[in-house]
């Protein structure tokens, strides 16, 4: 069972290590979320981040990205990372972790979104809220916030 993710901390180093990869190949998903993360791996705040995991009846459920306030250990955002458009539809079962975190913590209006490949745009699954941003922008904007000292 993996309760954990290992990052490369270089989305370059996957393709010096095994093949180049291109906009329509599998791996490009990893390597987006690869990307986002080493624009984290800057920050004071990488402490707050996490990866949840756990099992809701048979299924594994997964965030990729959930920032926790330290003071509450609660989430304070949650969000997954997509090399695709089609999760910004009405798909609840493509995002259903996402999904259940947010109604797990449902007293709190918990912020959670999605990237996509082109799309912005925000839809509701089973009550909540997801807001789509492009992977491109959200991780020039996770850098830029790193570096200009501000919170992403």
């Amino acid at each position: 069972m993996r309760n954990f993710k290992a990052y490369l901390t270089n989305p370059s180093m996957r393709s010096a290590l095994f093949a180049p990869v291109h906009d329509g190949d599998e791996p490009i998903g990893t390597m987006a979320e690869t990307a986002i993360f080493s624009q984290w791996l800057h920050s004071d705040l990488m402490r707050y981040i996490r990866y949840a995991r756990w099992k809701q009846g048979r299924a594994d459920l997964e965030v990729d990205f959930v920032r926790i306030d330290s003071a509450r250990l609660k989430p304070l955002c949650a969000y997954e990372i997509k090399w695709s458009d089609r999760f910004a539809g009405d798909r609840s079962t493509e995002l259903r972790g996402l999904v259940e975190l947010a109604k797990k913590h449902g007293d709190i209006p918990l912020p959670v979104g999605a990237t996509t490949r082109t799309l912005t745009r925000v839809t509701e699954v089973d009550g909540v809220e997801i807001k789509h941003f492009p992977c491109a922008v959200h991780c020039y904007q996770v850098g830029k916030n790193v570096t200009e000292g501000r919170t992403p």
